[in-house]
């Protein structure tokens, strides 16, 4: 990626491995927890770490504390992270968003409603 400065290794990472790994592991347990936490407050801290990593994101320079310098590759690297770690809260699967939405519905309707909330998300403003 040229207009980046960035090899292709870099860019793998920064759109697969650094953002799915963690988006994946961090999932489980966030589901986990949704089934006996308050699935509204899950929902509301990972929704501002999500924000507030992607705004990190656009934000990401060279760091440099003390004698220590910190490449803007390995800060965009764990912003990424933190979007990942925020997302697995928020969005589709075995997060607390859809036992949230879907809550609300009983019955044979929530059996008929909750596969479009599935299919309707991604088409959902991001």
């Amino acid at each position: 990626m040229p207009e980046l400065g960035i090899s292709d290794t870099q860019f793998g990472l920064l759109t697969g491995f650094g953002f799915a790994l963690l988006y994946t592991i961090v999932g489980i347990p966030l589901a986990r927890y949704a089934d006996t936490g308050h699935r509204v407050w899950i929902m509301t801290v990972c929704i501002a770490l999500w924000s507030l990593m992607t705004v990190l994101c656009g934000l990401a320079t060279e760091i440099t504390i003390g004698s220590l310098t910190i490449g803007a590759f390995w800060v965009l690297l764990m912003c990424r992270v933190g979007v990942g770690i925020g997302e697995a809260g928020c969005t589709r699967g075995p997060t607390p968003s859809s036992p949230t939405i879907t809550h609300p519905v009983t019955g044979l309707k929530r059996w008929v409603f909750t596969p479009w909330v599935s299919r309707l998300a991604p088409c959902l403003p991001t």
